[in-house]
């Protein structure tokens, strides 16, 4: 992680980023079991972004992204090659922007507005990397707050909020062929 100032101390900056330590405690495992099975190896990455900006003592501005990945891979013995509908193999990406602006004029009103966009992505294969399931979701949205201070013991607030989401999704489920049965 990193974060300062921005020139003239008129904002900040940040930007952070992690990875899992999952994969490698799952190669560790694998290599003191005595059964030879093996535990699969899971790895999660993600990354941040944010800055602010001090435009005036009035108005502030603010964009900020998030992105992370989930990646599973299994390894199969060949038992379980015989079942086409589990899931060896499978990614996750996401998504996230974000964009704000204040706006205090005085103590008694504050307005704030911020867009947005998220994307999320799957796919499950199974161990033929055959598609399993597969999703991709993306969602786009506004909103904008009043609060304004009437006296002491009042306040009105107002807002609208505005969204737009769009789905798409993929299932599969493969029948295997059953002994016995015609």
């Amino acid at each position: 992680m990193a974060d300062g100032p921005l020139a003239n101390k008129r904002g900040s900056w940040l930007v952070a980023a992690r990875s899992s330590v999952l994969d490698y405690v799952s190669r560790a495992i694998d290599k003191i079991r005595k059964d030879d099975q093996d535990t699969g190896n899971i790895d999660f990455s993600d990354v941040a972004v944010k800055v602010i900006l001090d435009l005036t003592a009035r108005h502030r501005i603010g964009i900020g992204g998030h992105y992370s990945l989930l990646k599973f891979d299994d390894h199969a013995t060949p038992n379980q090659l015989l079942n086409p509908n589990a899931i060896f193999n499978s990614r996750s990406h996401n998504s996230v922007v974000s964009a704000f602006w204040d706006y205090t004029p005085n103590a008694r009103l504050f307005v704030q507005s911020r867009a947005f966009a998220t994307w999320n992505h799957f796919t499950n294969k199974n161990p033929s990397a055959a598609l399993i399931g597969e999703q991709s979701v993306t969602q786009f949205g506004a909103r904008s707050d009043l609060s304004f201070l009437l006296r002491p013991t009042h306040r009105i607030e107002s807002g609208v909020y505005v969204r737009s989401i769009r789905a798409n999704q993929t299932s599969n489920v493969f029948v295997p062929p059953c002994p016995g049965r015609v």
